[in-house]
């Protein structure tokens, strides 16, 4: 089934390989773990499991799947919660999307020069 057609409530089977295409809740967990590097820029195997996990943010929660992660290692079934714009993942490209750029220093040093060639100010050009 393609990802777009997925709704809360559906239960997706996961093996190692697999692309998580939603934000899910595990049901049954597998010798699980999942490359985050996505969401979290780790690209280390994080080991996953069913067990309840207590309240906390979401994105901590050993026994959630993010859209845009990886299966690594073992199988799994869970229940999909978040579909779409609505995963943690669209939340991330929305605030990255919006952020204003800014050049960086390593930027901005490399264009400095480069203008000051430009307008002939390029430092003593007598002395070669």
């Amino acid at each position: 089934m393609p990802a777009r057609d997925l709704s809360p409530g559906d239960v997706i089977v996961l093996e190692a390989g697999d692309a998580v295409p939603a934000d899910c809740r595990l049901v049954e967990a597998h010798e699980v773990s999942v490359n985050n590097a996505a969401l979290t820029g780790e690209s280390d195997a994080v080991a996953r499991t069913a067990d309840p996990m207590p309240a906390g943010p979401v994105l901590e929660a050993r026994n959630c799947l993010f859209m845009g992660t990886e299966v690594v290692t073992g199988s799994a079934k869970a229940v999909v919660f978040a579909t779409g714009a609505a995963t943690e993942f669209s939340g991330i490209l929305r605030l990255a999307s919006s952020a204003t750029r800014q050049k960086t220093p390593l930027q901005l040093q490399v264009a400095s020069p480069g203008v000051r060639v430009l307008r002939g100010e390029g430092g003593d050009r007598d002395a070669v």
